[in-house]
């Protein structure tokens, strides 16, 4: 992080003295620039007027990447209700990249997801329902807003998320199943 925003500022002072010294040796003294910036009236000529203007530019364009992100920590819990599905622990894995955690034996999870802010916006990871030990299919739950949907798990077409800012807390509606076999598989 610290490199990154260090070759930031680099090219940010730097980048524009190209064009300056390009200026300066053509036409020395020449040119002019005059304004006005947050009330202050700025009167520049030759190469440093052509630096300045660069510089500000440079700095307007960079200041989404000069933000600095930070992350903070959310619980993710749920439910799978498969009271049919014999031994559903060892059947059903939860991934959040870079981890994979198991459901517990009464399908119930819960589980830490970092969660990237950037200002006002949140980037949330994804998570995954794995029934690859039997099945070789998984789905992907969406943990914004949106609810994710389960169109090839038996007898769940939609599961609904609900966030809770304050608590920074995620609710993962249940996800019933039935039961689980080799030939009940949908691909």
């Amino acid at each position: 992080m610290m490199n990154t925003f260090f070759v930031q500022s680099c090219i940010l002072v730097l980048l524009p003295l190209i064009p300056a010294i390009i200026l300066f040796k053509i036409f020395p003294s020449t040119g002019e620039g005059a304004g006005e910036f947050w009330k202050w009236k700025w009167k520049f000529g030759g190469a440093f007027a052509g630096y300045v203007l660069l510089f500000f530019m440079l700095w307007g364009a960079m200041q989404e990447q000069l933000k600095t992100r930070d992350v903070e920590v959310w619980t993710v819990r749920g439910n799978v209700e498969a009271s049919r599905v014999p031994n559903i622990a060892n059947l059903i894995g939860i991934k959040s990249m870079p981890q994979t955690l198991n459901i517990e034996t009464d399908g119930s999870y819960e589980f830490k997801v970092i969660v990237g802010r950037y200002g006002d916006r949140l980037e949330f990871p994804r998570i995954m329902i794995d029934l690859s030990r039997v099945c070789a299919i998984s789905r992907v739950i969406r943990l914004d807003d949106s609810p994710g949907t389960f169109a090839t798990l038996q007898a769940a077409s939609e599961v609904k998320v609900r966030r809770e800012d304050a608590t920074r807390s995620i609710e993962v509606g249940p996800i019933p199943l039935e039961p689980i076999g080799l030939g009940s598989c949908v691909k």
